[in-house]
């Protein structure tokens, strides 16, 4: 995953957190909550595209909304889920919901980023540190 692709999932998740934090206990009635399963699904197009400009056809097309729709499906699931933690954890620290709402993104991101930065190297090598020569050899 890209740096910058990786900003984007961890701030779409800290606006999930810090929406939760703000509805609180009332994070799943009303329709807002359904608003964060738009940014996966407008992916899933814009991925569906870019694949169709690169290689026309309806068979790349149907393979990219397929599998774009379980990844849609997958992100949309991950940021309900946050939003239900972070209203149930932040109903614990506060009772105002703008605090609620700070804790929420600010815990969110506090977590993505101590995840990114605690990641290993994606190129597969492991940096050896040379052996120190015996007294017997120079």
């Amino acid at each position: 995953m890209s740096r910058l692709t990786w900003v984007f999932v961890v701030l779409y998740m800290a606006v999930a957190a810090g929406y939760g934090g703000w509805r609180g206990p009332d994070v799943g009635s009303g329709w807002g909550i359904w608003c964060f399963l738009i940014p996966p699904v407008v992916w899933v197009a814009v991925v569906a595209l870019v694949q169709w400009r690169r290689n026309p056809g309806w068979t790349t097309v149907k393979i990219a909304l397929a599998l774009g729709g379980f990844g849609a499906v997958g992100l949309g699931a991950v940021a309900l889920g946050t939003a239900w933690v972070m209203a149930a954890i932040t109903m614990m620290l506060s009772s105002e919901p703008i605090i609620r709402a700070a804790l929420g993104a600010g815990i969110w991101i506090a977590v993505g980023t101590l995840s990114r930065l605690s990641a290993k190297p994606s190129n597969g090598v492991v940096p050896v540190e040379p052996e120190a020569p015996s007294e017997g050899e120079t």
